[in-house]
């Protein structure tokens, strides 16, 4: 009978330690603000065509590069929304902010002419290290509406230091890389 009680006290005291629901934090890449630039006068227009990601970061979880070939997927710091539409978004975003010599469009809009450029981009990283480090790397081709012309091809990589140790400090971080990707592209169209 001794035995027995044991045994079940040991099997509650592991089935509610295993029951305890684990906190699942969410993060987001920055919204649209308000404080765009205002473009009065016909401007040439980026179509950022397409984003393409590296295939584990189309995972809900937010990546963390634990060595130079081993990752790990949080399954309980995910993103609010999926990077493949959050970060066409936040770039379009950060380029209006940085510019108001062109407009930038996700898709083409329907009042307007034929875009003057057309972008396209590939992520290859964007996370976190556990060596303190953000990175954001990959490359873009910018395309101009004439023909005859070669499309551009540049390749980037940009890192931040983590001055504070979590995801949400890292988050805070790859906004400042996309940002950096912004300006990488709007010297590349100069």
């Amino acid at each position: 009978m001794k035995r027995t009680i044991l045994t079940l006290a040991s099997a509650i005291t592991i089935t509610s330690c295993t029951s305890t629901p684990v906190a699942i934090n969410y993060y987001m890449l920055p919204a649209a603000t308000q404080e765009r630039n205002v473009v009065t006068k016909p401007v040439p227009s980026l179509l950022i065509e397409h984003i393409e990601l590296s295939d584990y970061l189309t995972q809900p979880g937010l990546v963390l590069q634990t060595s130079p070939n081993k990752i790990h997927i949080s399954k309980s710091n995910l993103w609010a929304e999926r990077l493949n539409k959050a970060l066409p978004k936040a770039l379009q975003n950060s380029l209006h902010r940085q510019s108001d010599q062109h407009s930038f469009h996700l898709s083409q809009p329907a009042h307007t002419r034929k875009s003057d450029l057309r972008m396209r981009l590939r992520i290859d990283s964007f996370h976190p290290t556990t060596d303190g480090l953000v990175i954001a790397s990959g490359r873009y081709q910018l395309t101009t509406a004439k023909a005859q012309d070669k499309p551009m091809v540049k390749y980037f990589y940009f890192e931040r230091a983590l001055n504070d140790d979590g995801y949400e400090a890292a988050v805070q971080e790859m906004n400042i890389l996309i940002d950096l990707i912004a300006q990488d592209i709007l010297s590349s169209m100069q």
